[in-house]
């Protein structure tokens, strides 16, 4: 292309040397025509040249996007149960299978002892914290007051259900929630932790209902 490119230059001088030399004015003018297509021809290469050239440099410098979640690496048809327990073993947390229930898992996190259920058909796994705090029946104040304070703590946060059973003569608190878990969220091991974080914090959302209402019913008694 360099060669062609410098004999463009050369070309417009051939019919200037056949006038110097008295050439035939008719073929001067044909050779003149010839050298402007020619010429032309030249000048279309050069340019298409040109612009493949950039084509090609900007596909070899354009970026590759990866689709995939860099910090998991997890498989996207991978089912919530299976999903769980990898991200459980992940963060180095052993899981136990409850033997009386079909797909439900016992973990320790910060502590805590709960389970989860979950199965690969359903995209939504349920987290148990159950019996975490226990009031004596014969007590009807504090019974009163930690029913108030389940139900405000319902009402007051998100990420966990408050609920209490009784059982014999004590009143249990438990908490439980509903999440969805597939391997298509951002980040799914950072939404996972702070999932288990968010619920956990039903322990501190009950005892600051607790603290309120002793409050308010301190306040009345004034």
């Amino acid at each position: 292309m360099k060669t062609l490119t410098k004999l463009v230059f050369l070309l417009p001088a051939i019919p200037l040397a056949m006038t110097l030399f008295q050439v035939d004015c008719n073929i001067c003018l044909a050779v003149t025509i010839l050298v402007f297509v020619v010429c032309g021809y030249v000048y279309n290469r050069f340019v298409d040249n040109q612009e493949s050239e950039t084509d090609s440099d900007n596909n070899e410098t354009a970026p590759t996007i990866n689709e995939s979640n860099p910090t998991t690496n997890l498989s996207t048809t991978m089912g919530t149960k299976d999903l769980c327990l990898q991200l459980l073993q992940k963060m180095n947390i052993k899981t136990i299978k409850d033997e009386n229930e079909e797909d439900s898992f016992y973990f320790e996190f910060l502590g805590e002892r709960m389970s989860f259920r979950a199965n690969n058909q359903n995209s939504f796994i349920i987290l148990f914290d159950t019996f975490w705090k226990k009031f004596p029946v014969e007590n009807l104040e504090m019974v009163t007051l930690a029913r108030k304070a389940v139900n405000r703590a319902n009402i007051e946060y998100n990420g966990f259900k408050l609920l209490y059973t009784f059982n014999e003569n004590t009143m249990w608190i438990h908490s439980n929630t509903y999440e969805l878990l597939v391997p298509e969220i951002p980040q799914v091991e950072n939404y996972f932790r702070q999932m288990l974080e968010q619920f956990l914090y039903a322990h501190k959302a009950f005892d600051e209902a607790m603290y309120e209402l002793m409050k308010e019913e301190g306040e009345k008694e004034k």
